[in-house]
């Protein structure tokens, strides 16, 4: 019943991806208590519902970084963040860089759309982890010429 209970929620969040559904929401619709449905959750995917939204949003927006010219501010308002600053700061703090430097860094990466939300649930985690190491390699690569440099 728990994994049915998670891909009906993981289908429901992401048809409402931008909405931001909250987790009263998610009860209503469901007829569990809020307790249960973010304890089910976190325990089936390791994330809580929060952190599932803005996974999927920012890895949906790295595509658009990716494959378009547009502006920040345009990406960020388009994937359902109502500033630049909250857009990157969660950016940050997924990938440890910003979209600009995203952007400018990974241009090899292609980020394709999976109908499978529990395997697009584990291929995002895992996209993200491997940008995370590959960011913080390059930042101290650039630490250490910058530490040589200063010599």
């Amino acid at each position: 019943m728990e994994d049915k209970l998670i891909v009906n929620i993981l289908e429901y969040l992401e048809e409402r991806l931008y909405d931001n559904p909250s987790i009263d929401e998610l009860a209503l619709v469901f007829h569990f208590n809020r307790f249960t449905i973010m304890r089910t959750f976190k325990k089936t995917t390791g994330l809580t519902i929060m952190e599932y939204l803005n996974e999927r949003k920012i890895v949906k927006s790295m595509k658009d970084l990716l494959t378009t010219d547009h502006r920040m501010l345009k990406i960020a308002l388009d994937h359902g963040y109502h500033s630049l600053e909250y857009y990157s700061e969660i950016f940050y703090r997924l990938l440890g860089i910003s979209p600009l430097q995203f952007r400018n860094l990974h241009q090899d990466i292609v980020i394709e759309d999976n109908t499978d939300l529990m395997e697009a649930l584990k291929i995002n985690h895992q996209l993200l982890n491997r940008l995370r190491l590959q960011n913080n390699s390059i930042k101290q690569k650039s630490l250490s010429s910058h530490k040589v440099l200063k010599k």
